[in-house]
Order: structure tokens, then C-alpha cells, then sequence
């Protein structure tokens, strides 16, 4: 196939997929690539797994996620993106927030306002009263200087109210950004993650309801039999055809990375992975996938994690917007480095995939299945049998239709739910 079919078999598959999980309104589905299985921490999990940590903590930015090329944390992690926000907010640096300063020139104003009406004042006492008896204090509080009176009490009062106002505008701009930034930097939202070089301690993603390893899922699907059937599974399924809708990424992510996507179907495990070909080319195909269980595990940054909203109106920095401005770094809305938030992994178990096409073209999967040690269609791997507790699978042939069913132990992972950090147009 040609890189735009990938595309477009991957726009398909997004599309079904979310639909058959019904996504609340202003969430979108970005899907994994290539086939991710959910085996963390395995079946008798000790520290979180680092791999957890590396694929929940990750700012959503375009429609798939590939799995085997991001690097979360360092520049991209979801935390570090939350942390540069922080550090772009002109809060400590008040000089160069326009909102302080227009209020410190209004406060400036209602004082000069006061000395010039006052000292005016003070000239008409003097033309009034040579001598300087009464003096000024008695002479302004006669009724015939009531209304001088009154203006100056008046312009004394503006003067505290735009004092009040800046000083509020201070507190209000100071104490919730130590208050987050404490939050951020709280021990209590970290954990110890098992990593390939030991162990990280880094901040916290809860997953799920309180059980974040995948061996809990299994316990519950399957009545306890680890390998074995979901006989308390949530069954889905979904139909793919060359008509089939396309997923529009447009209103949820900034770009679709047309050189970034697997091919939808390839033969060979890991390093061996070999495209398949011509097939999607005819319109001569459809594809069913049905799932022994497929959910949605809710997703949830720890308390390091304060949310944006009382601060994401600014004041920014110079050089730092709210949304796109320009040339300026911007955090929201589609592209933003700080655009969206995980909110779930969609996990299944045991996808059973029918193709149905031409009938050499089966001939073809089903022997290059057996000659490479598995086939790959979409984010789904079946293996042969041999090829171990986290992919194998039976293949059933009959004329023009393939059958591949996973007799996998383990779930595989295939996709992430997300919502705006700030929905567009707040």
C-alpha cells in the first residue's frame, strides 16, 4: 500500500474505534502503534512498572502514539510541558504583566487626581483667607466649601479603591502559584517506577480505580483463570470496509504525521516486520474485529497536577501565549505544547479479526502467517502459537476469508482517551 492508504486504513480504524466506545463529548481517541500489550508489571507486579509512567505521561498532539519512538519525560513529558507553563507565567515577574501595570497607572492616576484637585483647593483657602486664620482645616469644613470637601473625600476614596484593586490583583496572582508550584514539587505525589536502569521515582498517574496493574484487569475478566477466556467480558465489535468514515483528527489535534504510520498490515514479529503489500489497494475487502472485552480505564495525573484554570488567561511572559499567536510559544488549543490530557487507555482482550478479500490474497496472508511467525493488522499482532503468552493466536482459512483469533494472556492496549486541557474558546 501506499503511504496515504496506511493513512487512511489507520483514519478508518480510529474512526470505528471510537465510535464502538463512545467517547464523551470534546474527548478524542489517539491511537498506539504498533501492537502494545498491557503486561505491566507482569503476574506478580512489585514497584510500578516504568513503563506505565512512560506512556501515560505524554501531551497528546497528534492522532496515533507511537509507542516504540516517543520518550516521555525530558522535554515531552506531559509533567515537564505543565512545568514550563508554570515558569511562563509572569507571576514573580510583575513588571512585565500589562494588567499590573494598567492598574499601577490607574492607581497612579486617582493620585495625582487627588494632590492636583487638592492643592487647587489649597490656592482658593489662600485667596480667600490672606492671613491664614481660620485655618485651612476649619475654613474647608465651613458649608461654603462643601462641595470642595465632598470632591476631595471623593478622589481620596478612588485613590483606595485602585490601591485595593492592585493589591488584590497581587494576592490573587501570588498565592495559588506558590500553591501549585508546592503541589508540583510534593513528595507525596511521587512514586517509585521499576525502570530498565533501576529504579525512578517520578510523579504519579492513577490508573484505573485504585488497582493500576494489568494482572488485575485479567483477575476480573476471567474469574481468576490467568489464559484463559473473559467470561465477564464487555464482547464489542466493529466493521471496516473501503467505505468506511475516516477519523477527523482535525477537530481535536493539530496535524496528522502522513511518513509517521505503520503500515496497517505486516507480516513477522518485532525486527522482523515486513509489509504486506497490495492489500487495501481494491475495494474489494472488509475487516471485523470482535473483542472477548474491550474498556475504558480512567486516567488521572496525581495531585502534583493542579489543573490550569485559574491561570490560563496569564499574565504570560514575553514571548508566551494562551493560544497560537504569531510566532510566540503557545500552550492551547490544537498544536499547544500543553494542548491535551489523557483521561483513558482503551484496552481489549482477545481481538478476533476477519478479513475478507480475494481469495489468493488469503492464500497469501495465511501462508506468509505461518512462513514469518505472525501477521500484524492495525494494532493487533497474531502470532503463532509458539510466540508466546502476549500474542499468540489461531488462523482459520475458508476460501476468501481469513480468521485470526489471539489466545493471548494479556490485553492489548489500543488507544488513549483525551480531553483539552482548555477547551477551545475559554
Amino acid at each position: 500500500m501506499s503511504i496515504q492508504e496506511d493513512v487512511d486504513r489507520w483514519l478508518q480504524y480510529a474512526q470505528e474505534l471510537s465510535k464502538m466506545i463512545r467517547l464523551p463529548a470534546g474527548e478524542a481517541i489517539q491511537v498506539t502503534t504498533p501492537s502494545t500489550p498491557w503486561d505491566w508489571g507482569g503476574r506478580t507486579p512489585g514497584a510500578l512498572p516504568y513503563s506505565q509512567w512512560s506512556l501515560l505521561n505524554v501531551v497528546p498532539s497528534t492522532p496515533q502514539q507511537q509507542t516504540n519512538a516517543h520518550a516521555a519525560g525530558g522535554s515531552s513529558g506531559f509533567d515537564h510541558s505543565y512545568r514550563v507553563w508554570m515558569n511562563s507565567l509572569a507571576v514573580g515577574n510583575l513588571e512585565g504583566d500589562n494588567h499590573y501595570k494598567q492598574l499601577q497607572a490607574n492607581a497612579a492616576a486617582a493620585r495625582r487626581t487627588y494632590t492636583e484637585y487638592y492643592k487647587s483647593v489649597q490656592l482658593q483657602w489662600k485667596n480667600d483667607v490672606p492671613s491664614g486664620t481660620p485655618d485651612f482645616s476649619t475654613w474647608l469644613n465651613q458649608d461654603g466649601q462643601y462641595a470642595q470637601l465632598s470632591q476631595i473625600k471623593a478622589n481620596r476614596q478612588a485613590i483606595d479603591n485602585e490601591d485595593k484593586q492592585l493589591q488584590d490583583y497581587v494576592n490573587q496572582i501570588e498565592a495559588p502559584t506558590a500553591d501549585i508550584l508546592a503541589a508540583y514539587e510534593d513528595k507525596q505525589y511521587q512514586d517509585v517506577f521499576s525502570g530498565p536502569g533501576g529504579n525512578v521515582t517520578e510523579r504519579t498517574w492513577t490508573l484505573g480505580t485504585g488497582k493500576p496493574y494489568a494482572i488485575d484487569y485479567i483477575t476480573e475478566i476471567t474469574g481468576g483463570n490467568f489464559g484463559g477466556d473473559a467470561v465477564n467480558g464487555n464482547k464489542a465489535s466493529f466493521h471496516m470496509d473501503y467505505e468506511s468514515e475516516k477519523y477527523k483528527y482535525e477537530e481535536h489535534f493539530a496535524t496528522v504525521d502522513t511518513g509517521g504510520w505503520l503500515d496497517f498490515m505486516a507480516f513477522g514479529l518485532g525486527g522482523n516486520r515486513k509489509e504486506a503489500g497490495v492489500w487495501g489497494e481494491s475495494s474489494d475487502w472488509s475487516l471485523d474485529i470482535e473483542f472477548q472485552d474491550v474498556r475504558t480505564i480512567p486516567i488521572k495525573a496525581g495531585g502534583w497536577y493542579s489543573g490550569v484554570n485559574a491561570f490560563k488567561n496569564g499574565p504570560y511572559a514575553e514571548g508566551f501565549s494562551k493560544y497560537k499567536d504569531g510566532d510566540k510559544n503557545y500552550f492551547f488549543g490544537a498544536g499547544g505544547s500543553l494542548s491535551r490530557i489523557y483521561t483513558g487507555m482503551v484496552v481489549a482482550y482477545r481481538p478476533k479479526a476477519v478479513l475478507k478479500t480475494w481469495e489468493s490474497y488469503t492464500d497469501y496472508v495465511h501462508s506468509s502467517w505461518q512462513a514469518e511467525g505472525g501477521v500484524e493488522i492495525g494494532p493487533f499482532v497474531f502470532g503463532t502459537e509458539m510466540s508466546g503468552e502476549s500474542t499468540s493466536a489461531k488462523v482459520e482459512k475458508e476460501e476468501d476469508t481469513l480468521t485470526l483469533t489471539s489466545t493471548a494472556s494479556w490485553p492489548v492496549i489500543l488507544g488513549m482517551a483525551s480531553s483539552w486541557t482548555v477547551p477551545p474558546g475559554e
